[in-house]
């Protein structure tokens, strides 16, 4: 079973200006049918941009695949509201893909 992200302050309060992104690993048989199960509930905006309060989420296309079972995503925000974008994105990540039995990891990328 997997765990929901958890949001850790210290990273965000590193560099107030910088984008935050959080790396998110979808391990498991039926990763990708999740993802697409999750993505359409994600609003797509105008741009083909999903995401929403704040947040927005898109695959990590600079990843090499090793694996077609596993998918990398990147859940992103940035601006005053950064941690609450950031833990609507992982939150409704979790809430959409925990119930597929994948297998979630996170991991905080360095503040750009």
């Amino acid at each position: 079973m997997s765990t929901p992200y958890k949001l850790d302050y210290e990273w965000l309060r590193n560099d107030i200006d910088a984008v935050a992104t959080v790396e998110l690993t979808v391990k498991g048989e039926g990763a990708r049918e999740a993802i697409l199960a999750w993505f359409e509930e994600v609003p797509l905006d105008e741009l083909g941009t999903r995401g929403g309060g704040g947040w927005m989420v898109a695959e990590a296309t600079d990843i090499a695949r090793t694996d077609a079972d596993t998918v990398v995503l990147h859940i992103t925000s940035g601006g005053e509201d950064v941690a609450d974008g950031i833990q609507n994105g992982t939150e409704s990540a979790y809430e959409a893909l925990e119930p597929f039995g994948v297998e979630l990891s996170w991991k905080n990328l360095p503040r750009r």
